[in-house]
């Protein structure tokens, strides 16, 4: 059933915003509340600089990044770690031009995009990739690329589940399944988007945002175990603005 709390904080979130905040269990797939489900399900949008995850795991995984963060063979001294949390557009286009549309396709369905979740609700937004087209923008900004709220949902606790791809669902008690017992994609490339990720809200592009005393161990030292990656772009003729975490 839906957690009517977690309902009431999420619409008090959006206050006056048009929009849709959906809030998953990350190791079960189960949907705790989900704020305007036409837009979080049925609906894609432009995913902004949320995409850069898809560019770093693409070139962890291809070796274009190296185990520093460094990309490899540049004159860049910026680290993945920074570039995530600080949202760095030139970093990720350079990853991405290195890496390829091919692969950046695939290291995108790997994580879930581009395919339905697999949801118990019907009509459910498929969303679209750049296929064949190698803009830089593609990989910064998400130009060309569309994706759905709930997926994004699953592809950043595919992330951090250690490349667990849940199943959504709602309001039932089934036991949780996966849509395959791994993302296609090493640990070692999931795991090196992490810290990045939690430097977004530590001190980067989220850090406004955040409660750094958000932690499961309950110490308030500043350090936040939120994992995630803003984006803010234009899309749906209108600006738009994504956290996912």
């Amino acid at each position: 059933a839906e957690d009517l709390t977690l309902r009431e904080v999420a619409v008090d979130a959006l206050g006056n915003h048009a929009g849709t905040i959906v809030v998953m269990e990350a190791k079960t797939g189960q949907l705790l509340t989900v704020v305007n489900q036409e837009w979080a399900i049925k609906e894609s949008f432009k995913p902004c600089s949320v995409i850069k995850l898809v560019t770093g795991a693409a070139g962890l995984e291809s070796n274009e990044i190296a185990d520093d963060g460094s990309i490899v063979g540049s004159s860049s001294s910026m680290k993945l770690d920074y570039a995530i949390a600080k949202s760095n557009n030139a970093y990720f286009q350079q990853v991405g031009k290195r890496v390829g549309g091919d692969e950046f396709d695939k290291t995108a369905r790997d994580l879930g995009l581009a395919q339905k979740t697999g949801i118990n609700v019907p009509d459910e937004a498929v969303g679209r990739l750049p296929r064949g087209n190698n803009n830089a923008r593609n990989y910064s900004h998400g130009d060309g690329t569309e994706v759905t709220p709930l997926q994004l949902a699953v592809m950043v606790t595919a992330i951090t589940n250690g490349g667990k791809k849940v199943v959504p669902k709602f309001g039932t008690s089934e036991a949780p399944s996966v849509v395959s017992s791994d993302v296609n994609l090493s640990k070692k490339s999931l795991e090196g988007l992490v810290p990045g990720m939690n430097g977004s809200a530590e001190y980067g592009t989220a850090h406004r945002g955040i409660d750094a005393s958000l932690r499961e161990d309950g110490k308030t030292d500043g350090k936040t175990q939120v994992a995630g990656k803003t984006g803010s772009c234009l899309g749906h003729g209108s600006w738009v603005g994504l956290f996912a975490s």
